[in-house]
């Protein structure tokens, strides 16, 4: 790479390689920065990409460079992807203390028929795509549930697979990701209501205790200043015919110029509310608008 330096061309040597695998911080495969670089050092070596530089550039004129593309594995995304895809899979497989079943399965092969039938490289070929499918929807799932976002989008290779798209479908509809999923779309729907700023917001459902019930946390982070003697209200009025009215976790308040309350799913509970803020609403309304101060 002498002479491309000089000419000031970024450096593609394979330490370069490697020290870019450090700056992605903490991933979701949880192999430790050193060991990463351990699998790049071996993955991308002179031998198999048949020069020092790994990917070697040629300067066209200034400013303009142009990578390789025949030395060695030609130099396209997948094919330099593919290289390490090999070595992290044997790195997993030694770490967790286990053999991979379909090179077992072929070197059985192998020396049964003295080579690899047509059924035995499609057999083969299915087990690799199955363990593919198998690793990329765990890995989703563990990143759904720390990071729950309203969708999950598959795209490229990935998305023209029915077998892994049907693997990522299968964990985004898994019930603690559905419920995560949920509280991501309720919370900005929330949001965007506030956002509109208008003069009352009422909310009805996700009041209670069970997991999905997050409506009160998605509205909390709004108020700016609460109305307990609302809340109160509301539960006494529930008292009246139901005993765990109580139960429900009701909030009311203010933030700005907008008046809001969660309300329960039921009709009751709905009737309840409504029922104390018929003598209560215009008032506080007119008061958040400056009409009068009491």
């Amino acid at each position: 790479m002498g002479d491309l330096a000089e000419r000031g061309a970024p450096s593609r040597s394979t330490s370069t390689v490697v020290t870019a695998t450090s700056r992605r911080g903490t991933t979701y495969d949880d192999i430790p920065a050193e060991d990463l670089r351990a699998l790049c050092a071996k993955t991308y070596t002179q031998q198999v990409f048949g020069t020092a530089e790994i990917t070697p550039l040629r300067p066209l004129e200034d400013g303009l460079w142009l990578e390789a593309l025949s030395n060695g594995p030609t130099l396209a995304f997948k094919d330099m992807a593919m290289q390490l895809l090999g070595e992290l899979f044997e790195y997993e497989l030694a770490r967790r203390g286990e053999t991979w079943r379909p090179a077992a399965e072929r070197d059985a092969a192998v020396a049964a028929h003295g080579g690899l039938r047509r059924a035995d490289r499609a057999d083969i070929c299915a087990a690799f795509q199955r363990a593919v499918a198998d690793v990329l929807s765990e890995k989703t799932r563990r990143a759904l549930a720390a990071h729950p976002v309203p969708t999950l989008a598959v795209a490229g290779g990935v998305a023209a697979n029915a077998t892994i798209r049907a693997g990522l479908d299968a964990v985004a509809r898994q019930p603690q990701i559905a419920v995560a999923r949920r509280q991501v779309q309720r919370a900005a729907a929330v949001a965007a209501a506030f956002a509109e700023k208008p003069a009352v917001i009422l909310t009805s459902g996700g009041t209670g205790l069970t997991h999905d019930d997050r409506t009160v946390e998605a509205v909390a982070p709004h108020i700016t200043r609460e109305l307990p003697g609302i809340a109160v209200a509301f539960w006494q009025k529930g008292l009246e015919s139901v005993p765990t009215a109580v139960a429900s976790r009701a909030i009311a308040g203010v933030n700005d110029s907008t008046f809001a309350m969660t309300l329960p799913g039921s009709t009751g509970g709905v009737k309840d509310g409504c029922a104390v803020l018929e003598e209560l609403i215009v008032p506080i309304v007119d008061m958040l608008e400056g009409k009068h101060e009491h």
